[in-house]
Formats: structure tokens, sequence, C-alpha cells
């Protein structure tokens, strides 16, 4: 059986390793190699303002959704937004894709603040938009990258 639950201080370092293993699967030529360190100070200090969503079966992570609260740089209106959402493999359905989704946006609409979502890879982009308009989102933009990242 599958659930959601807010992560503790005591799972970050595997939230940390399996973000890692998310970032590390974006087919984004122009991303840059993930600094481990620098994701987990960032997981770590984002845990301290903003959820880290972690998708369990039967008690064991198989998923998470860390994320973080952001304001554009013309507004002090807040937003939430993920650094990544990871599910393993094996247990990568719509049934559990909708179940983190479903806690992360029940959150944003529990703070009064939009969720806002980036997807950066470059490949199945059709399918992905497909994905993402079926959890309610709207598209809004698109994503440009000079040089390298």
């Amino acid at each position: 059986m599958y659930s959601v639950t807010m992560a503790k201080k005591d799972d970050l370092p595997m939230v940390v390793r399996m973000a890692k293993q998310g970032i590390e699967r974006i087919d984004m030529s122009a991303a840059p190699v993930v600094d481990v360190t620098v994701l987990a100070d960032t997981i770590y200090k984002n845990y301290m303002i903003s959820p880290v969503f972690v998708l369990c079966k039967n008690g064991e992570p198989v998923g998470v959704a860390p994320t973080t609260v952001n304001t554009h740089g013309w507004s002090k209106v807040p937003h939430l937004s993920t650094l990544v959402i990871y599910i393993q493999d094996k247990h990568k359905s719509l049934n559990t894709l909708d179940m983190l989704m479903k806690a992360i946006k029940g959150y944003a609409d529990q703070q009064g603040i939009a969720y806002i979502d980036t997807f950066m890879g470059q490949t199945r982009v059709k399918a992905r938009k497909r994905l993402i308009r079926r959890q309610g989102f709207k598209e809004a933009g698109t994503t440009f990258i000079y040089g390298e990242a």
C-alpha cells in the first residue's frame, strides 16, 4: 500500500540520495553535474521553510518531492515549487504520481499560494505536457537556455 508523508529531519540523507538519482536522470544536455554537497545544502535549507514529501510503499520510501517557496524577482507574492519529483522506476505510475501531486497541491492550497512546476527535460515533451496538464496545470511559458548551465 502506498502513502505520502512529510519527511522528518532524519529522513533528509535519504531524500538527498533519491533527489540526486532523479536529477541525474533529467535528459538535458545543458544540466550541470549534480554536486551532492550543494544539493544537500539546498534540501536542508528548504526543509526549514517548505515540506519534503515522501512516497512510501508499506512504509519504505520509493519517491521524494522536496519543495521550496520562492518569489519572482518582481513580486513578493510567494509560490511553491518542487526541486525535483522522483519516483523509483518500479513504483512509477499514474497512481503514485497522482498521490505525490495531490499532497503537493494540497499543501499549496492550504497555504493559499500557487504551485509552479518547471520541467527541464528534452525528451518525451508532448507526453510530459499531457501528464502535467492532467494534474490541473496550465502551460505558462517555455524555458530557453543560452550557453552551458
